[in-house]
């Protein structure tokens, strides 16, 4: 089941987990051919008329769907919005999402319309889909990583790696072999010093590894809490973040919450 939005959530009681492609088994996804909403009473909301074999997030007015093998979007009714006729397709959010078409990606608007070229090997998406949060876009082009503005137009440098906007906060970049941090205009706001970096959290800390060894810094680069852990992931919006100690995870909060 999904977090209800706009007064309904997307549940099913079939399926099974699955890792999403090139995650490195940390991210996963469940797999159901039977996809239905419920309302905040629990009671079931009106069914597509056609049998699909996805429905994804609901967001703007729109949702991905699939249907025979390809992709297209749905409004709230199930009206069909486009054609099917992609290979995949992300949620709509900030008025953007991405399609993809014989093995490229392209971009569209909030009015389903292609904004980009289908010239991206790929497209970077958060836990939850999304491509676009903040308004901008990572792609990868051969082995290049950009990022553009809600036009399509290239903004920044290029990267060699990079970590989804998780927040309005910097998100994480890789170039010359180490990682920092840009903002979602593209400016560099910490440069690149890191052996691995998680993209800053909503309350503006964010994971580093540093000497073998995983911490937290703030927004200025100190450490907020010193390299010690083995690996460690973003701190949650009550302080709370999981660490790898000793080969156990555990949690630690800040002091200040």
């Amino acid at each position: 089941a999904f977090p209800f939005e706009n007064g309904k959530a997307k549940v099913t009681f079939s399926g099974e987990s699955k890792a999403v492609t090139d995650s490195k088994d940390e991210k996963h996804y469940w797999d159901s051919s039977e996809w239905y909403y419920i309302d905040t009473n629990g009671y079931k909301r009106r069914q597509p008329d056609e049998t699909y074999e996805y429905l994804g997030t609901f967001n703007e007015g729109v949702l991905p769907a699939k249907k025979n093998g390809k992709y297209g979007f749905l409004d709230e009714d199930f009206n069909e919005k486009t054609e099917f006729e992609y290979d995949a397709a992300t949620p709509m959010l900030n008025g953007i999402a991405a399609v993809k078409k014989d093995e490229k990606w392209a971009l569209i608007d909030k009015d389903l319309k292609i904004i980009t070229d289908f010239g991206f090997d790929d497209v970077v998406r958060d836990a939850w889909g999304f491509c676009s949060r903040n308004g901008v876009v990572f792609v990868k082009t051969g082995e290049q990583y950009q990022l553009l503005n809600s036009s399509g137009v290239q903004i920044g440098e290029n990267y060699e790696a990079v970590s989804p906007f998780i927040s309005k906060n910097p998100a994480a970049v890789q170039q010359a072999g180490k990682w920092g941090f840009v903002s979602s205009e593209g400016e560099k706001v910490l440069d690149c010093m890191f052996e691995k970096a998680r993209s800053f959290s909503a309350i503006g800390y964010a994971a580093v590894q540093s000497d073998e060894s995983w911490g937290f810094i703030k927004s200025n680069g100190d450490f907020v809490v010193n390299p010690q852990f083995a690996d460690a992931k973003n701190f949650n919006s009550s302080g709370i973040a999981p660490v790898l100690s000793e080969g156990k995870w555990k949690l630690i909060q800040l002091d200040i919450y």
